[in-house]
């Protein structure tokens, strides 16, 4: 006898394509709605800035949208370039969304497009976007695992101790 697991299926998108942001963002929108309803384990977005290959900078904003209006369908970011982004905001934004939609987002994170131009654009021009991503990616497990924000112990609010292990 074999061991199975079920068959689970997920789908990702760049949001990109003909229109106006507000009319990709709606019609993306209404595919999650719709793989909710279909019983889709999973849909995924992911972060890009100023256009380029897809138009999404705020992964966790469309999220919170999508949560919710829908009952059961994981959210994933494919990816969080962690090399633009701030590492406390970023786990910040993710407690927020997980303490209002528990168990329901996977945080994908990565170095993603992040050209000379665009670590330019975000002030880190000359920065080792690998170096930054490695920095962040452990700050964020450390984070979600309870660990002191500065010197006079402040720590994650509201605090996610179940996203280090949803860390991708």
């Amino acid at each position: 006898m074999t061991n199975q697991r079920p068959l689970r299926l997920g789908f990702f998108s760049y949001l990109d394509g003909q229109g106006s942001p507000a009319e990709i963002y709606g019609n993306v929108s209404e595919l999650f709605i719709r793989a909710d309803e279909l019983g889709i384990d999973t849909g995924w977005v992911a972060q890009h800035h100023f256009g380029h290959h897809g138009g999404l900078p705020s992964p966790f904003v469309f999220f919170g949208s999508i949560a919710g209006r829908t009952k059961h369908l994981g959210l994933g970011t494919a990816v969080i370039t962690l090399a633009l982004e701030d590492t406390v905001r970023v786990a910040e934004d993710a407690a927020v969304l997980e303490t209002l939609h528990p168990g329901r987002l996977q945080l994908g994170v990565g170095t993603g497009f992040a050209t000379d131009p665009v670590l330019a654009a975000f002030d880190r021009a000359g920065q080792d976007k690998r170096a930054l991503y490695d920095v962040s990616v452990a700050r964020l497990g450390e984070l979600f695992a309870g660990a002191a924000l500065n010197d006079v112990d402040d720590t994650l609010y509201p605090d996610a101790p179940d996203l280090g292990g949803r860390i991708w």
